[in-house]
């Protein structure tokens, strides 16, 4: 479809983030107004506040937060999405995420690999990037068998796996994913 000479273009259409058809259950909203802003670019890191605290104390970082952080795919941005002002919600539903861009998802890719594998066994204490890279089988089995699926943890260290391995445990439901011993990770391996 062409668009006519002076038509306004309209934006590319939204998914969950267009809240507007959504229904959102009340106790969720107060759920999550009660919780703590954890995110990093949030400028209250000690003592945090909670996310109502920074709708009625701060309500243009709130919005900054919501425009920038928070994805619009998430349960908190659904829920959330109800303290933005009419006047506000345009931006806060179409502005690119900081973690959507390619250094974004770098980072949270970093974040992750940082964290301790709690795993009982030989990996305890260890964080993944060390399980990555010096058990790559070990890795893609947990990825493949112990990780929920809609979770972000999968969903980030899916894309840690090298291609090969994505698509063995992509192709199998979790707990079903029969890895062979030995593999290698390579470096860079992963797009």
């Amino acid at each position: 479809m062409f668009m006519e000479e002076g038509e306004i273009p309209q934006p590319s259409p939204l998914t969950r983030a267009d809240t507007e058809m959504v229904e959102v259950d009340p106790a969720m909203v107060t759920r999550y107004l009660q919780y703590e802003c954890g995110y990093r670019n949030c400028k209250y890191q000690s003592p945090r506040v909670t996310w109502g605290e920074l709708v009625s104390q701060d309500y243009p970082h709130f919005v900054q937060l919501m425009s920038n952080d928070i994805p619009t795919s998430s349960n908190t941005f659904v829920a959330l999405f109800t303290q933005v002002r009419p006047e506000d919600q345009l931006q806060v539903r179409t502005a690119t995420k900081d973690r959507d861009t390619p250094e974004g998802k770098e980072q949270i890719i970093i974040e992750f690999l940082n964290l301790t594998c709690t795993h009982r066994g030989r990996m305890n204490g260890k964080t993944w990037r060390d399980v990555r890279d010096k058990d790559y089988s070990y890795f893609t089995w947990a990825v493949g068998n112990t990780m929920n699926r809609e979770t972000k943890t999968f969903k980030t260290f899916r894309e840690c796996l090298q291609q090969k391995e994505r698509q063995l445990v992509d192709s199998m439901p979790k707990g079903d994913v029969k890895v062979p011993k030995g593999l290698k990770w390579l470096p860079g391996a992963t797009a």
